[in-house]
């Protein structure tokens, strides 16, 4: 090197690559998108726990997911190999192919690679079923990287130490990622210091000042990137989970319905309940359950888009995923599908939905928080689709507002059914004239919609009913003509329910629990801005039926009081009737002298 001048060509570019142009899809096309999947494995000091991360990006450096995975306690080697077979698994899964696969571990590497664990070994198993997914039928790469190119992995694994037992999944960066992705791209670092110290003439300064001007360019256009990803996914607030429940020994399972262990999404605990011989029908029935509400405050709700899958082990392509969108609340607290797939076919050995007694099921669930019941929600009908064809069904998605009348029986209160009557408690709520439906609301489709004069789509129990208030009460249509088509079916819906309500629910039904229900329904009425005045004494009045039917329950235990008093009197008076007789018997008997001696005749 020439005194004064600076060797630029020995810095070395420690930036995160693109995978390279020139891969070749398998398939039917010739080309295809490339991926990268970086992984890494972190160990807390001290503590022992271990955790394992990485990220998988397109060709552009684009985000597609992550993942962080808290392993407990053992060694980095550990981390660094549940760390790769999560990514492989996660990429083979989702159709992630052609990928380049980066780990900052060589000692991880060639472990894979050559299989130097010996069969005994407790990290054999592990090796194995990295090696198998390698070998599948897709294009895969391994190589080494530098830890200056693995920073968006190393946060995800060190991120894992602070999360709970279990593997997470994200579909968007988390926030505090962002920058770590940022430097992946971006840094640049020379070997040691001999580029500092030789960088001396103006030469060198316009070329450092150049470089820097490039790398500015690049992190604003990371940024913006950034941003835009931001308003395209996390603009809605949603936040992405996949859970996976593995069921062990699933022929023992001995109960009508079966939970999974609580997982966290925001602020709630969430479970997977599932009914292993149908809910009431020859298919079985998964549902997603919100375990504990009780800290949430009145009139809470969330609105959640999530699919349940049912995992095929045999053959990935097969497993049936169906997806909805839900609103979550006090009333309803659980959702799913009742007919996932029958029974015959679900228990069929030829099928891979059992497989060695073990059935998967898998819940991804997106939620929005924090904009209460009118969160914009579009209706969809989408199949997810595996790898190649699939047997998945068409998803039939309810209205926003979905029914509330009849809880599933995981959440109707023990004294729903028995709330205390009179016999002259028996009469329906107070009346409204509208049209008679006794029919019970169920979750409604698509196709159980209704047009309601032209305005929107509701179900269709509530169409007769808002037909006769509306004829009697048009301020109620004229109230609603400047809002959007969306609003205007939000409001006729919440209008339908609590006459639906009112007309089906009877005296005795007005249990605690129940009014409970009416008040949420009312509340939410009452911000669409109707003039209810005409409707207000009918709620008030259906509210306060519930002391009455207190009042009833009193009346009715204290009747059986009297009457057990009654017969337990009659039953002493007949004692003491015989007794007397006994007693006039016994005194015609001669009296002796108590104080007589009995002698023996000497």
């Amino acid at each position: 090197m020439e005194s004064g001048k600076c060797n630029f060509e020995e810095q070395l570019d420690c930036s995160w690559r693109s995978p390279h142009h020139g891969w070749k899809c398998l398939g039917p096309k010739l080309e295809a998108k490339r991926y990268r999947l970086n992984v890494a494995g972190s160990r807390g000091i001290g503590s022992g726990s271990i955790g394992g991360g990485g990220v998988i990006r397109n060709e552009k450096g684009e985000w597609v997911a992550g993942f962080a995975e808290n392993l407990a306690t053992g060694r980095v080697i550990e981390a660094k190999l549940w760390a790769l077979y999560r990514g492989l698994e996660l990429a083979w899964k989702s159709g992630w192919a052609p990928l380049g696969v980066e780990c900052d571990s060589n000692v991880a590497l060639t472990v894979v690679m050559n299989q130097v664990v010996h069969q005994n070994h407790s990290l054999f198993q592990l090796v194995k079923s990295c090696q198998e997914l390698l070998d599948q039928n897709w294009k895969c790469s391994l190589g080494c990287v530098s830890a200056e190119r693995n920073c968006g992995a190393i946060f995800l694994a060190n991120l894992g130490l602070s999360m709970k037992l279990g593997c997470h999944y994200f579909d968007v960066p988390p926030p505090a990622c962002a920058p770590f992705l940022v430097h992946d791209e971006c840094s640049v670092a020379p070997p040691g210091s001999v580029a500092a110290r030789n960088v001396k003439n103006q030469e060198a300064d316009r070329m450092i000042q150049r470089d820097t001007r490039r790398k500015n360019q690049r992190v604003r256009k990371l940024i913006q990137k950034a941003r835009r990803m931001k308003n395209r996914k996390v603009k809605e607030d949603r936040e992405s989970v996949i859970f996976t429940w593995r069921i062990d020994t699933f022929s023992r399972l001995d109960t009508f319905k079966h939970y999974s262990e609580p997982f966290i999404i925001g602020d709630l605990e969430w479970r997977i309940v599932i009914y292993p011989k149908g809910n009431k029908e020859d298919y079985l029935s998964v549902y997603l359950d919100m375990s504990d509400t009780r800290a949430l405050p009145l009139g809470w709700s969330r609105y959640a888009k999530f699919s349940l899958t049912l995992v095929d082990q045999l053959q990935c392509s097969k497993s049936i995923t169906k997806e909805i969108v839900h609103v979550f609340n006090a009333c309803e607290r659980d959702c799913g599908f009742k007919s996932l797939v029958p029974l015959s076919q679900f228990y069929d050995h030829g099928n891979g939905y059992i497989v060695n007694d073990i059935c998967i099921i898998e819940a991804k669930v997106a939620i929005l928080q924090d904009h209460g019941i009118f969160a914009p929600v579009e209706p969809f009908r989408k199949e997810k689709e595996g790898q190649g064809p699939s047997n998945v069904q068409p998803v039939n998605v309810p209205d926003f507002f979905t029914r509330w009348e009849t809880p599933s029986c995981e959440q109707v209160p023990a004294n729903y059914h028995n709330a205390a009557s009179s016999e002259q408690i028996c009469t329906e709520l107070p009346n409204i004239s509208i049209a008679k439906e006794s029919e019970v609301v169920s979750s409604t489709s698509a196709d159980e919609l209704m047009d309601f004069r032209g305005l929107a789509k509701i179900q269709e129990a509530f169409v007769p009913l808002l037909d006769e208030v509306c004829s009697c009460h048009s301020s109620l249509i004229e109230c609603q003509m400047k809002q959007s088509p969306m609003f205007i079916e939000w409001a006729f819906t919440a209008l339908g329910r609590v006459l639906h309500f009112l007309k089906t629910k009877k005296v005795k039904d007005m249990t605690d629990d129940v009014c409970t229900d009416l008040e949420l329904l009312w509340k939410e009425l009452q911000i669409f801005k109707f003039d209810l005045a005409w409707l207000k004494p009918h709620v008030q009045r259906a509210l306060h039926m519930n002391k009455l039917v207190k009042r009833a329950g009193q009346v009715k235990i204290l009747r059986k009081d009297v009457v057990d008093l009654e017969i337990e009197n009659k039953r002493l008076m007949a004692k003491l009737e015989v007794a007397r007789r006994d007693l006039e018997k016994a005194e015609g008997i001669e009296e002796m002298d108590m104080d007589k001696e009995l002698g023996y005749g000497g």
